[in-house]
């Protein structure tokens, strides 16, 4: 029954996707896709609302693009959503950072467009981050590693840097965040900047929880593994929960992969009392990984 549920869903994300391929392959400055994850067809999870992240490199001019060029991508970007109905919508964000538009409507596809230059990629804050991405094969175009290479994580990264675990803490504490966006400069170019993010609603501060758990969680088992290929995903909470086997907290990262899968296939009614005791026990389980990663000694 519920392949039966997620089939129409699969269908629609797989040809939002490759809709999506046709129409960038066709423009010369792009010079890389990347699909961060499984692909619809070839074994994603399915929920009802359906979140890719795409990593397009684009060149420009000097780490800034035309606003031909920008427009040009909104613009098929606008054209897939050709693809929604009745029961699914088809959204999409031109930013790198929390962006989740909602819809009134059963399901959802959502297009997450991490767009940059060469040069801004190389720029990115979000270390942390693309030392994920680089392991991802490219879906056409350079893979992100030729790029940005980025050997793997240390302590300082993991504790300092953005996304590490004391910037994940201050995130969740204060319920804000930061994208970065596009924005036309005094130049008639476009250039991308970082913007900051408050978030209020209730389902958005509970992504955010359960975003700041799972990012700690793999980031931390990255520094203390030395394997860098391990993603957000459930095989990552069950590693977590062997390595962890001792502690309160061992098994908290798998519980919050699954109230993730709850919350997208929108099987959560939120209150605000749920909201705020998820925000105490991530904080809690956040300075649990400041004091394991504090304490390490790699050898």
């Amino acid at each position: 029954m519920k392949d039966q549920k997620e089939k129409p869903i699969r269908e629609k994300s797989t040809k939002v996707l490759d809709s999506l391929l046709h129409k960038l392959g066709e423009l010369p400055y792009i010079q890389s896709v990347t699909l961060i994850g499984k692909r619809p067809d070839q074994g994603r999870g399915i929920e009802r609302v359906n979140d890719m992240d795409i990593v397009v490199i684009a060149n420009g001019i000097e780490g800034q693009l035309t606003i031909v060029q920008y427009e040009t991508l909104q613009k098929i970007l606008e054209n897939i959503k050709n693809y929604q109905n009745g029961e699914t919508d088809v959204l999409y964000a031109i930013a790198d950072g929390p962006m989740k538009p909602k819809t009134e409507l059963p399901n959802e596809v959502f297009i997450h467009f991490l767009l940059h230059t060469p040069e801004t990629y190389r720029a990115s804050p979000l270390t942390l981050v693309q030392n994920s991405w680089q392991y991802e094969a490219p879906l056409f175009g350079r893979s992100l590693h030729e790029f940005k290479r980025i050997p793997g994580v240390n302590q300082t990264m993991l504790i300092d840097h953005p996304l590490g675990i004391t910037s994940l803490q201050e995130m969740v504490r204060t319920n804000s965040s930061a994208f970065l966006g596009w924005e036309q400069n005094e130049k008639g170019l476009m250039e991308i900047k970082l913007f900051p993010l408050q978030i209020k609603d209730l389902e958005e501060k509970l992504e955010l929880y359960l975003y700041a758990t799972l990012r700690g969680a793999s980031n931390t088992l990255r520094y203390l593994t030395n394997d860098n290929t391990t993603g957000i995903d459930q095989s990552m909470t069950q590693k977590f929960e062997q390595a962890f086997s001792d502690s309160k907290y061992s098994s908290y990262p798998l519980e919050s992969w699954q109230v993730k899968r709850d919350l997208r296939s929108r099987r959560l009614v939120l209150g605000q009392t749920y909201v705020t005791n998820r925000q105490i026990q991530t904080l809690g389980f956040l300075k649990f990984l400041e004091e394991v990663v504090r304490s390490h000694k790699k050898s």
